[in-house]
């Protein structure tokens, strides 16, 4: 659970001394009815220009006993135009070793 804690908090607290740029944070929350397993992350968010720099740490709940931390992702992203995106993230698991690295694009309308 330290782990869990301190991980978070570097996060957070990492990138308010790096930009002097809007910071924002997200999370969010999913239920998955075959595994009946409850699913969250929390996260920041740093927009500098066309760029946003983020990280996220993963969580879950199997039971109603306990909560794991599943990983973390670091990554940037870029915007096109307003509503197409481009972004790259490195992932790690549980033991904050690394585990993949995600390329892709977004968008919205």
């Amino acid at each position: 659970m330290k782990k869990i804690i301190a991980t978070t908090a570097a996060i957070i607290v990492s990138g308010t001394a790096s930009f002097a740029a809007p910071l924002t944070y997200n999370g969010a929350s999913e239920y998955s009815v075959e595994k009946e397993a409850l699913s969250f992350n929390l996260g920041t968010n740093y927009g500098y220009g066309n760029f946003d720099v983020f990280a996220n740490v993963d969580f879950s709940k199997l039971d109603t006993k306990s909560v794991t931390f599943d990983g973390a992702e670091v990554g940037v992203a870029y915007y096109l135009n307003t509503t197409v995106q481009i972004y790259g993230k490195i992932i790690t698991d549980d033991n904050l070793d690394y585990s993949d690295t995600v390329v892709g694009a977004s968008f919205t309308f």
